[in-house]
């Protein structure tokens, strides 16, 4: 691995895979995300204007006697293919000290959107460099009506994700995202105090609002937010919020189901 810069564009999917599962090296899921993106960005190799191929051009079965192509085609392939896999099981998210961690991706409705998630999705060692941008990027979306990134406005408030720290605001915020002002008196003083202290870090009301989010119970149902909810009351050492955590991880409720992570909060 240490020759790998003599190999080119041949191998650096494979390398980028070895980094990712830990293959003659210390596992570095970091290096692995850098040497994916080498691999896909083939227009970058330095001149080799050959390799600004259309993807969909390429075939792992072709009549060619060029063994420098075949392999540059095969590894562009399988980089693209591993890549995927690599964002699919959210290992780029599996940073338990990262504040976007508590952050939703959102539906893909227009390029707003997919700026969102490409961020989300492709943070690296430069992350914080980008947390000012997730939050404008928000705000607008939020101004176009869009509820769920006004729900991801008002985590940005509450955990000071590219702006400083309001309660106040995230409180107000919250309570739009999820039209709790609909709601009977009764159920939305109870949303809304659950919110209040869960804001101030409270992890018997993040677990409430992970447990209300869960069944529907004063809110629409959502797993996804019940989820982060209860991560964050785990985080803060609340047994209920672990257990709860826990069960999301076994059954797959609201993220992608891991035996391992269940074991880990549920003893």
């Amino acid at each position: 691995m240490e020759n790998y810069k003599e190999s080119k564009f041949w191998f650096t999917s494979l390398i980028g895979f070895f980094y990712q599962v830990g293959i003659g090296c210390n596992l570095n899921k970091e290096m692995a995300l850098d040497f994916y993106l080498i691999t896909i960005n083939n227009n970058k190799i330095e001149n080799d204007h050959s390799l600004n191929v259309n993807f969909n051009q390429l075939h792992l079965i072709e009549n060619n006697d060029d063994s420098f192509n075949l392999l540059r085609n095969y590894n562009i392939i399988i980089g693209k293919y591993l890549l995927s896999l690599f964002y699919y099981k959210d290992n780029i998210l599996d940073v338990k000290e990262n504040k976007l961690t508590n952050l939703l991706k959102l539906t893909e409705n227009n390029n707003l959107e997919k700026q969102y998630n490409s961020i989300i999705c492709c943070q690296n060692r430069n992350m914080k460099a980008n947390y000012r941008k997730i939050f404008q990027l928000l705000l607008r979306l939020t101004e176009k009506g869009n509820l769920d990134a006004q729900y991801n406005l008002a985590i940005c408030y509450m955990d000071g994700i590219g702006i400083q720290e309001d309660g106040k605001k995230a409180l107000e915020l919250f309570l739009k995202s999820d039209l709790i002002d609909c709601l009977d008196v009764q159920n939305k003083n109870e949303i809304e105090t659950s919110l209040k202290y869960a804001i101030l870090n409270n992890s018997i009301a993040q677990n409430n609002l992970g447990h209300f989010y869960q069944h529907g119970e004063g809110v629409c149902k959502n797993e996804m937010k019940a989820f982060k909810w209860y991560l964050k009351s785990a985080e803060n050492g609340q047994p209920l919020g672990q257990n709860n955590l826990g069960d999301c991880y076994k059954y797959g409720n609201g993220t992608i189901k891991d035996e391992t992570k269940a074991f880990e909060w549920n003893g």
